[in-house]
């Protein structure tokens, strides 16, 4: 997974666009047998508005998720985007918790078009003033999902994030600065990379836990990220670490 991590950041660091960013994450998918990538973004001010929305779903759904103010019954904006983990959920509305009738008949119209199952990644949650993040989605369910989830959510969750850094950057036609975290911060955040927990890391670095955590959570702090995976996303497409 690192080495395909690697040539993703590699990738998506190159893009000039954000429609070739979007179409490098859904190709990553694709390849990891999830057919249907979505990134949405809203904004709360007036009511509940679609700010930013791009879909491999057929045009009927873009259009009317745009435009027929379907965005207001999507449950990934309203019950996923609580916090920033990722999470696999079924398009059965009776399957799928806490979803009212309107959110019910989302999940049953976006089955419709084929999406049985579907890994959601959050990006920024519902506290923030814009939120959302990618919808990828399957055609299958059962066991197979759950082997699909069980492989690749860790590797989608960190491309995900890091894709987004990525708009994020051309949206402001600018980079993160470079050389914000000390050398053992950096070290930190690069065995985090690679998958090693708080107490590994610690090992290798032959540091106690707790200063590694305090190295992660300064690290953090710097790079403006919620979460670990976040901050991880941030570190390598701003160059202070290479996976």
């Amino acid at each position: 997974m690192i080495h395909e991590l690697q040539d993703f950041s590699e990738d998506v660091a190159r893009l000039s666009s954000a429609d070739a960013v979007w179409s490098r994450m859904a190709n990553l998918a694709e390849d990891r047998g999830m057919p249907f990538c979505t990134l949405t973004m809203a904004r709360r001010e007036t009511g509940l508005h679609s700010s930013q929305f791009i879909s491999s779903l057929p045009d009927e759904f873009r259009d009317n998720y745009r435009e027929g103010g379907l965005i207001g019954d999507d449950p990934f904006l309203s019950l996923i985007c609580r916090n920033m983990t990722a999470a696999g959920i079924v398009t059965d509305g009776d399957r799928f918790p806490e979803t009212n009738g309107r959110q019910g008949a989302f999940l049953e119209l976006t089955r419709s078009f084929g999406v049985k199952t579907a890994l959601c990644i959050p990006v920024r949650t519902i506290q923030q003033s814009e939120f959302g993040g990618w919808v990828i989605g399957g055609t299958t369910d059962g066991p197979a999902f759950d082997r699909i989830c069980e492989t690749f959510t860790a590797e989608l969750h960190l491309a995900g994030l890091m894709a987004f850094e990525r708009l994020t950057a051309l949206a402001h036609r600018a980079r993160p600065a470079h050389g914000r975290l000390s050398p053992r911060e950096r070290e930190c955040m690069l065995w985090l990379s690679a998958g090693l927990r708080v107490a590994k890391i610690a090992h290798r670095l032959d540091i106690s836990e707790s200063a590694v955590a305090l190295y992660i959570t300064n690290a953090r702090r710097k790079l403006g990220a919620r979460t670990r995976e976040q901050a991880v996303a941030r570190a390598i497409m701003s160059g202070e670490i290479e996976p």
